[in-house]
């Protein structure tokens, strides 16, 4: 499987109520994520090249910004979000760990890994030899019970992306031809700005849902690319969406984020990550769409 839920749980254009005053959410304001990338490694090989770490934020805001005449913008389905993310730092550190088997051990310095930079200036990501679950990646949910799906009270210490250093960027080290444009991490990222998989529950059946209106309802597990798997499936009286990011397609595959989901990623970063949400917004803005997603409280 691409990907692990990894559930320590997980939606924007419209003025949410806070403590009696209006704040400013629009559809277009950029949004600047600073990343700070910790290459954990053991080996020469899991100490992956700037260029490869360079590649994979490219990639992120190829795919994040729709951007036209690159893999994130072929789709004509597809939505810019208008969140977009910098290389702040690269941050090496060796290991004595040749692998890391348990949800969270790369995020100490005791387990061998090393510890979050401040999480309200940083989306940390982890890179390093990830050998649990047949996971490439897994993202722990920011906490805002007021959204749907967002009601799990999540430690901050482990606050973060986790990549396996086989599928991030789309350049360098790729051992795996079904992952290895970066899409996993795009996936994971899209996690922790509260993106849900278009699947839901995977155990709910076509009952589940993620909370947008515009991915069509579908049923449980889909590794659209993989052998026996389709690219084209109908499910729940619909066809599944495989090229969203947040489905489980392989890389060559997975092309889109829905306008909903580019909603609810700016209010969970309103509401959730505010640190990062752009200073020169001011209260009393006129927004639109005031409860798409719910009034939001802190």
């Amino acid at each position: 499987m691409k990907i692990l839920i990894f559930t320590l749980f997980l939606a924007l254009s419209f003025p949410f109520a806070i403590n009696s005053q209006t704040y400013p959410i629009d559809e277009t304001t950029p949004i600047t994520i600073k990343v700070v990338v910790h290459v954990v490694y053991h080996t020469q090989t899991e100490h992956l090249s700037d260029a490869q770490i360079n590649s994979q934020i490219t990639v992120l805001n190829q795919d994040f910004g729709h951007q036209a005449n690159t893999p994130g913008g072929i789709n004509p389905l597809g939505v810019n979000t208008h969140i977009q993310f910098i290389l702040d730092q690269i941050d090496p550190v060796p290991t004595n760990n040749t692998s890391f088997t348990t949800p969270n051990s790369v995020k100490k310095s005791t387990n061998g890994g090393v510890e979050p930079w401040d999480r309200s200036k940083y989306l940390n990501i982890w890179v390093c030899n990830l050998d649990y679950n047949n996971a490439r990646g897994y993202t722990q949910f920011p906490h805002c019970p007021s959204i749907p799906g967002l009601n799990t009270l999540n430690p901050k210490e482990y606050d973060g992306v986790v990549i396996s250093y086989t599928a991030f960027g789309n350049t360098g080290y790729q051992p795996h031809s079904a992952y290895n444009m970066g899409r996993t991490a795009t996936h994971e990222v899209g996690h922790w700005l509260g993106l849900l998989h278009t699947f839901g529950d995977p155990d709910a059946g076509c009952n589940s849902t993620d909370y947008c209106d515009d991915t069509p309802t579908c049923s449980g597990l889909w590794l659209a690319g993989e052998p026996g798997y389709d690219s084209i499936i109908g499910q729940c009286g619909g066809w599944r969406q495989t090229s969203n990011y947040m489905d489980l397609s392989d890389d060559r595959i997975a092309n889109r984020f829905t306008q909903d989901q580019a909603d609810r990623m700016r209010s969970v970063i309103f509401a959730a990550r505010a640190s990062f949400w752009p200073t020169h917004i001011t209260v009393n803005q006129v927004l639109d769409n005031l409860t798409k997603y719910g009034t939001i409280g802190r």
